[in-house]
């Protein structure tokens, strides 16, 4: 080939001829390569980071051997590409070997840091980047500066991408990688440690395949496996090279890949953490935001078709879960069916059970990445005697968002100590997340692969006991809090026995009663939706009970769920006894939420089947409620006359039951204008409520009272129960009574004038009512 100027920075090739490459010719390639460009000396010498001097000597040949790592930073600082760039570094290599041809035979061959011969070129392994690589700019710029500019460090560095199967690991390292090859300009090696399959990679195999591609020919190949780590860390001593290992098993596998020396680096992927690897750093890949998986999803099936169904869109992604590799496939999958609508996807996508079917396309899927941590674990299920990989279907069995490491416990049937074995050995394979020192969670597709799992592999009789041990532990743990709460809870029934390796929690005070049912809102009402699932009739029947005292001090949307099945599940095994209570509790929280009617139907279906029960007690808590329910609808008369009859239903009245009563009565006459008379009531009602230790009840006879007080004028006392009752409620962390209390004293205090503070205290009142979902307090 044959180069001709035709003009500043342009060049002719004429590929049909080819120039033999003679002592000098680089020299004044370089020369002829730089005027075209039209750098001086001085110009290519700060932009290739080279010394003047430098590039006088290799232009005037007094330079014959030039280094690898020269010719490659003139060539990044010329801007060769291509044939240019090749036939630039074919030239300086034929300068390096006809000088070393004049050298004495013991002299050639072996000149450490200058360019080897011909048949040995600067490895460039690299797989291709992935043209659409979107997002994880943040993670991009950690690893870059991680590995970047060591010219002045002694160690080498390495950097550790862990992570789930699928969730782009060796695709962020391939793109990395890229970025830094100016970094590196003595190469990048790139090994598969295949460290997630049954049969890796081993040390003694990696440390060939290096050493092969650093020119070592097998006849030289050392035998000793010590002796091939110390021929490799010769090869590269002094080197900027880059190596790239992905899929590492663990850090036994990785620490004789290692660089001796600072002046290369090392980025690894792995789904292990390979936290015991020494000076290294990891980051750990978690889910797509929302805004890089819609960059990713619409740069593979394009942005205006994306743009066209945005709530589709959100959806498919949602059902993705952030995981790159599904949300991959399900572009891949809408760009092959141009026709198909996102919405289409995102319905076949919408059952967990049909999920990781859907999403695979050609020799990608979700599944198969998951199975190959799966098969891991399967093969470490005897190391420690712990089986890790029937924890891992096990687990599958749970519906809530997380669990606790003790319900976790519960559900393998093991104690605690074994349980967090197992479960951190699943956090370290990234099969598990750990949400704090004591919770864990699976991502939602790993989920629906640990419930295939469990569907293929575990007996349906050891499945069956996993859930009814969670199950018993949730109902005698919420039970226990019950007592710690001091709340009412039922005598008449006995909870079904403690399962056989479920080890119910015990509560110290109040306060651990309190944080534990704060926790764990959302799991009890997975808990009941399980055993309603698996048609635990009895278990979900005491367990929705159960559950429904633990929370009676704040309402929330669970309950009318947990009251449904509960009640589906207690007609279905005719308890006509728990039937009437949940009837009952599902009308109060149906007042609760405003919707009284309903409420009041459903009371009125309770009542006979509490006299059918004999459950006198069950029967004046109904037409007390009843009563309450007439109240709200207007129906004072009817109201009153429910209440001034509960009293004759039972001749031995619960405590509890008498003060409530006494308390709506007395409401009652103040809401009818018997105010003096009410709050008469309210009084004799506030000692019996002291009497039973019903907390709530104390914090709401004293802001049912504050508001008698406040008709009756006496605004001291008005505010002085008000503040009483806030007190009360935020002690025992009653939401509702605090909402309760809160407005009771800014009426209070609208009376006296003060409107500043009071204005202050409604606020409040209203922004927890609004937090509860329930309408705001009227009075």
């Amino acid at each position: 080939m044959s180069i001709r100027i035709i003009g500043s920075g342009t060049f002719e090739s004429d590929s049909k001829t080819v120039m033999t490459v003679i002592s000098g010719s680089f020299s004044t390639l370089l020369r002829r390569y730089r005027l075209a460009v039209g750098l001086t000396q001085e110009e290519l010498s700060a932009s290739a980071g080279l010394s003047a001097r430098t590039i006088s000597n290799l232009e005037s040949g007094h330079t014959t051997r030039p280094y690898q790592r020269s010719v490659h930073l003139l060539a990044d600082a010329l801007q060769l590409a291509g044939s240019d760039r090749a036939y630039f570094l074919r030239a300086a290599r034929g300068v390096a070997r006809e000088a070393g041809e004049r050298q004495p035979p013991e002299q050639r061959g072996d000149p450490r840091g200058q360019l080897p011969g011909p048949e040995v070129l600067a490895p460039a392994q690299l797989p291709p980047d992935i043209i659409e690589f979107t997002g994880r700019t943040r993670q991009v710029e950690w690893l870059v500066a991680c590995l970047a500019d060591g010219k002045q460090s002694r160690a080498v560095r390495v950097a550790t991408i862990t992570g789930v199967g699928g969730m782009g690991k060796s695709t962020l390292a391939i793109h990395v990688a890229h970025l830094l090859r100016t970094e590196f300009p003595d190469g990048q090696l790139f090994v598969e440690l295949h460290g997630s399959r049954e049969q890796p990679v081993s040390k003694a195999d990696a440390l060939t395949r290096l050493l092969r591609h650093l020119g070592v020919p097998e006849a030289a190949m050392p035998k000793d496996e010590a002796d091939r780590i110390a021929a490799y860390r010769t090869k590269i001593a002094d080197r900027r090279m880059l190596i790239v290992l992905d899929d590492a098993r663990d850090a036994v596998q990785v620490r004789p890949l290692l660089p001796g020396t600072g002046s290369s680096a090392v980025l690894i992927s792995s789904r292990s953490w390979l936290a015991e690897l020494e000076g290294g750093r990891t980051l750990a890949l978690t889910a797509l935001d929302d805004a890089d998986a819609l960059a990713l999803l619409s740069t593979i099936c394009e942005p205006e078709r994306v743009a066209a169904e945005p709530e589709a869109a959100r959806e498919l992604l949602a059902r993705c879960g952030g995981l790159p590799l599904a949300v991959r496939i399900a572009a891949a999958r809408l760009a092959s069916r141009p026709r198909w609508s996102i919405g289409a996807l995102a319905d076949r996508l919408a059952g967990e059970g049909q999920r990781l079917e859907e999403l695979q396309h050609g020799d990608l899927a979700v599944r198969a990445s998951f199975q190959v941590s799966y098969a891991a674990l399967t093969g470490s299920a005897a190391q420690g005697g712990d089986d890790y990989a029937r924890a891992f279907r096990l687990l599958g069995l749970w519906p809530g968002s997380d669990i606790s490491l003790p319900a976790a416990a519960a559900l393998l049937g093991v104690d605690v100590r074994s349980a967090a074995r197992r479960l951190e050995r699943l956090v370290d394979m990234h099969m598990l997340e750990a949400t704090s020192e004591h919770s864990y969670r699976f991502h939602d597709l790993i989920r629906a692969f640990s419930v295939e799992c469990a569907q293929q592999g575990e007996p349906a009789d050891s499945c069956e006991s996993a859930v009814r041990r969670v199950l018993s532990w949730y109902m005698h743990t919420a039970d226990r809090a019950l007592t710690s709460l001091e709340l009412s809870r039922r005598h008449d029934f006995a909870l079904a026995p403690v399962e056989p390796g479920a080890l119910p929690l015990e509560f110290s005070n109040y306060d651990a009663a309190a944080d534990w049912s704060d926790a764990e809102r959302d799991n009890v009402v997975a808990a009941v939706m399980l055993a309603f699932r698996w048609g635990l009739q009895q278990i979900c029947a005491q367990l929705a009970d159960v559950v429904w005292r633990a929370y009676l001090r704040n309402p929330w949307d669970g309950w009318v769920q947990v009251l449904e099945v509960g009640i589906a599940s207690a007609a279905a095994i005719a308890d006509s006894a728990t039937h009437a209570w949940l009837l009952t509790f599902l009308g109060i929280a149906l007042m609760y939420r405003g919707k009284h009617s309903e409420a009041l139907a459903r009371l009125e279906q309770a009542l006979p089947l509490s006299r059918l029960a004999g459950d006198l007690r069950c029967e004046a808590t109904v037409t007390g409620n009843i009563a309450i329910a007439f109240k709200e609808l207007k129906r004072y008369d009817e109201a009153i006359g429910h209440l001034e009859r509960c009293g004759s239903i039972d001749p031995d009245p619960d405590p509890l039951v008498q003060g409530r009563t006494m308390m709506n009565l007395g409401m009652l006459y103040v809401e009818v204008g018997r105010v003096a008379e009410g709050a008469r009531q309210m009084e004799r009602a506030l000692e019996m409520v002291n009497r039973s230790g019903d907390h709530s009840g104390d914090s709401l006879a004293r802001s049912l009272l504050s508001d008698a007080y406040r008709q009756l004028g006496r605004s001291e006392d008005a505010i002085r129960f008000a503040r009483s009752a806030l007190d009360i409620s935020r002690r025992v962390r009653d939401q509702y009574q605090e909402a309760a209390a809160w407005n009771a004293l800014g009426q209070a205090l609208t009376e006296v004038g003060d409107t500043r503070q009071a204005h202050s205290c409604l606020t409040r009142a209203l922004a927890l009512t609004r937090d509860l979902g329930i309408p705001m307090w009227s009075r």
